[in-house]
């Protein structure tokens, strides 16, 4: 692995493992949140945080990542001054783009919430209308830091991000509640908790950012440079196709939001019946999956600068190398993450969320899970090698499936509907997508690596899951008194035991190589050392 690879694959680490500690968080928080506020309270939460996320990706408008992609072409050959150009007019752009989207989410909410089907979400709404303020500008600032391959810091800000955000949510939600102002009032609060979070984050990658540029200051030319026009037309080329894409995905989560209760409602569930069942759509499946899809985000972002520093220098062969350890990487991951949430579906959502009532929707999406990576990861690789809107176009006849499929089968299978819609409509995407990749790069990829091994890896590690639950699972129920207790015990016994096997699986199957083990921040050394003394571990 060359010295290049090396630093893709640690900025990509780096992003993944603050990624999945946020999100982590992310689903912690949401255990004592939902049982102070209910199911009910999170069909509001939900219908108030799918506005905000396609706001805000209408108020980036793919700039963040333009803004990388456009820096990482610069430094690859060494002009700062124009990097430095490009960060300050990305700047100016997200205050503007930020303040209209906050204009329009904040005195429009009530006639959205009223589309929605729950004119309680009103309040929720205007209360996260303040994060559209303020997470433009502290995307800018990580997008600047990842063009110049700086990965570390933005990670690190996303945890801090999270931290405050859960902290808010949680404290200011209980004292709501405790003081009686409803659970409207107290998902309202729970919003606010994000803004608060974003304003935290804001200042630590301003400090991050005032830290680097010291490091290369002497670097910078003085030299006169572009007006910004045509560095905001160079970044508008990159950002158009980018926002496209990323707004897909919300587009996607709007379709639910607009359809699910509106259709369960049609076929005779009462109101409060169907907003908790987009509660547990949205919380149970889709909040859970997004752990693993993480380590696909954390890759592309890292990606995306990577590929187009390799197209800079003209450099083919590090491109394709990218790609394929890209894949790789994906498959290593999402593969046993599926395998995990598919066969202990039961004591997870028991543990978590008290009830057993988001079992099929899990299951469900776990599948939604692997197709979701792929998407992601081949639409940064596709982006990233100049074919900018060809992803959009796949990820769009994807979401149209899904629409489709929830007016087809919601009315007959209810929230199950929804779920296998959403799996299917990422199938469709995934796979246009990875066509394009294959023809569009020539990339040979290796399919034993790829896929064949990691495959058999989770087909062995699932037995071994599903064995442990089996055996486990009566035992624990006939001597712990609590059901989620119970479940609780189970998992702390099952997931170790589960992902040990799963290591030793991938080297004794030949998944990874030796001098790409090394290469794993933190852990690789340690691993490299036990197989030198266990050889018959690696194949």
């Amino acid at each position: 692995m060359t010295s290049k690879s090396q630093t893709f694959v640690s900025g990509a680490f780096a992003l993944a493992i603050a990624g999945l500690v946020s999100k982590v968080l992310g689903v912690v928080y949401v255990v004592p949140l939902q049982n102070m506020i209910g199911n009910y309270g999170m069909g509001l939460y939900s219908i108030s945080y799918s506005l905000y996320t396609i706001m805000l990706y209408i108020a980036l408008a793919g700039f963040p990542l333009a803004l990388s992609k456009a820096v990482a072409e610069r430094v690859a050959i060494n002009d700062y001054d124009g990097a430095e150009e490009i960060f300050k007019v990305s700047l100016r752009l997200m205050l503007v783009t930020g303040v209209t989207a906050f204009l329009i989410m904040f005195f429009g909410s009530s006639l959205y919430a009223k589309i929605a089907g729950e004119t309680e979400a009103t309040l929720a709404v205007r209360a996260i209308s303040f994060a559209v303020l303020v997470v433009p500008l502290l995307a800018a600032f990580r997008g600047y830091l990842q063009g110049h391959q700086h990965m570390s810091p933005s990670g690190m800000s996303q945890v801090v991000e999270q931290l405050v955000r859960v902290t808010v949510i949680l404290a200011g939600t209980y004292f709501v509640l405790k003081m009686n102002y409803g659970v409207p009032v107290g998902v309202a609060t729970a919003t606010l908790g994000g803004v608060i979070g974003a304003v935290a984050s804001l200042f630590l990658v301003i400090y991050y950012v005032m830290r680097m540029r010291q490091s290369f200051r002497q670097k910078l030319t003085g030299r006169k440079l572009d007006h910004a026009w045509p560095i905001l037309r160079k970044l508008i080329k990159y950002a158009i196709p980018i926002s496209l894409a990323s707004l897909v995905l919300p587009i996607a989560q709007q379709v639910d939001t607009l359809t699910v209760i509106n259709l369960l409602k049609w076929v005779g569930w009462q109101q409060m019946e169907a907003t908790e069942a987009l509660g547990t759509l949205t919380n149970d499946g889709y909040r859970l999956i997004q752990l693993p899809v993480t380590l696909a985000t954390a890759i592309g972002t890292s990606l995306l600068p990577a590929i187009s520093e390799a197209i800079a220098i003209k450099n083919t062969r590090l491109m394709n190398n990218r790609v394929d350890m890209a894949f790789r990487l994906i498959s290593l991951t999402i593969l046993p993450a599926t395998a995990v949430l598919f066969v202990l579906a039961g004591p997870i959502d028991l543990m978590l969320f008290r009830h057993t009532d988001g079992v099929n929707v899990i299951r469900i999406v776990t599948f939604m899970g692997i197709f979701m990576s792929f998407e992601i990861v081949t639409t940064y690789m596709l982006q990233g090698i100049g074919r900018m809107y060809l992803p959009v176009r796949n990820m769009l006849i994807g979401t149209g499936s899904k629409l489709l499929l929830n007016l087809l089968l919601i009315p007959f299978l209810g929230i199950e509907g929804a779920a296998l819609s959403a799996s299917v409509s990422y199938v469709v995407s995934s796979l246009l997508n990875i066509r394009s990749v294959f023809k569009l790069t020539g990339a040979k990829l290796n399919l034993g690596l790829m896929l064949t091994r990691p495959f058999l890896a989770t087909v062995l590690t699932g037995l071994v899951l599903w064995g442990g639950h089996s055996a486990i699972e009566p035992l624990l129920r006939g001597i712990v008194g609590s059901d989620r207790l119970a479940a609780a015990v189970e998992l702390l016994i099952v997931l170790p035991v589960g992902g040990i096997f799963y290591g030793v699986m991938t080297l004794v199957l030949g998944s990874i190589s030796r001098a790409e083990l090394a290469y794993i921040p933190k852990i690789g050394a340690p691993l490299s050392k036990l197989v030198d003394k266990y050889p018959w571990l690696m194949r």
